[in-house]
């Protein structure tokens, strides 16, 4: 038995489009019955009386596919889907060759299935059934003594039934596309709210927002690692602030090594969050970065050093306003030390 992820949009619209089915069904069956009853001529009762058990059976496959649908939704989705439409062409197809003269007033149904598959499902789905309905409407000329002598009329719905749906489904299709645009659209200004456009790091916003998640969520461990570049300024105002934005990227490239969720606060300051479990890996994360951060640089030509502060959670501080400040504190002290070195809040106050 094979199950894949259920489109919960397609689900609603089978289960609506169960329900106009069994309602149609059903007003066929009455129209059925009533001309069955009442109908004065004995040709089309016993043409009625005929076609009446189809209808119900129609009904019972089509209750059975409504069961079906909130029972096993996930079960071969797509798939039941044409399959459905599928059924839908060639009942109707069926009905209206059984029916003869009576199957003009049919015709419409087939229209309703071609559009409504194209609309509920897409354009792929769509043309599979569009094809079903030319396919079993030209049998349908050409079997039917009643549209055999009326072929005029019946090249007139094949035309409908060949043109009308495209039309529709040129619409979906450019809704469709104008919907893809959109989400395109909503997730390039989402991106650019909560990153930094130079780097393409987190900014501030999204780093405040991780780490209150990171405290909430009560994160096993995690460390706020606070690193500012040695001698920055030297570097934007010798050789121009190109240079230093290409450096500044170069510098994320190279904090991307800590594995972690790192961001641009702004001009040279960074930060990371990272977890881990035991301190040694913690101090073989930071060793890695500082090895890093120490390689020569190609658009400078000389070796980057960075000054980190190193905050601990939860031992040095539980809330964000109080990692981001010791985190600091220990950079500042870093920087005190002789810059190009990480040094941990908790060591730095020893140190005082």
């Amino acid at each position: 038995m094979h199950y894949s992820s259920v489109n919960k949009k397609y689900l609603e619209n089978e289960k609506v489009q169960s329900y106009m089915r069994i309602v149609i069904i059903v007003l066929v069956i009455i129209n059925l019955l009533y001309l069955h009853y009442f109908s004065e001529d004995p040709l089309l009762e016993e043409r009625v009386q005929k076609i009446l058990p189809y209808p119900f059976i129609a009904f019972f496959i089509a209750s059975s596919h409504l069961y079906f649908l909130y029972r096993y939704p996930q079960f071969y989705q797509k798939q039941r889907i044409i399959l459905i439409g599928v059924f839908d062409v060639s009942a109707t197809i069926f009905i209206m060759y059984l029916a003869g003269e009576l199957s003009v007033y049919y015709s419409v149904l087939l229209l309703w299935v071609e559009i409504g598959y194209g609309m509920r499902y897409g354009v792929t789905i769509g043309y599979v059934v569009y094809a079903s309905v030319l396919l079993a409407w030209s049998l349908l000329l050409y079997s039917s003594e009643f549209w055999h002598h009326n072929l005029d009329m019946g090249l007139g719905w094949l035309i409908a039934y060949a043109v009308i749906p495209l039309y529709f489904f040129k619409l979906v299709k450019a809704l469709q596309q104008n919907i893809v645009a959109l989400h395109k659209e909503v997730d390039s200004s989402n991106f650019k709210a909560l990153h930094d456009p130079l780097t393409n790091l987190p900014n501030r916003i999204y780093l405040n927002e991780t780490l209150e998640f990171y405290i909430t969520e009560k994160e096993a461990k995690f460390a706020l690692v606070f690193i500012d570049l040695d001698g920055f300024k030297e570097i934007n105002d010798s050789l121009g602030h190109e240079i230093g934005d290409a450096v500044l990227i170069e510098v994320a490239r190279r904090i991307a090594t800590l594995e972690s969720f790192s961001s641009r606060l702004g001009g040279d300051e960074f930060v990371s969050l990272v977890k881990f479990k035991k301190k040694d890996e913690l101090e073989e994360k930071l060793k890695k970065l500082m090895d890093s951060m120490n390689k020569e640089c190609f658009i400078t030509q000389t070796s980057l050093s960075a000054s980190v502060g190193v905050a601990l959670y939860p031992e040095d501080a539980i809330t964000a306003y109080d990692l981001k400040k010791r985190a600091d504190l220990a950079m500042y002290k870093a920087k005190e030390e002789g810059k190009n070195r990480f040094v941990y809040f908790s060591k730095a106050l020893l140190r005082d």
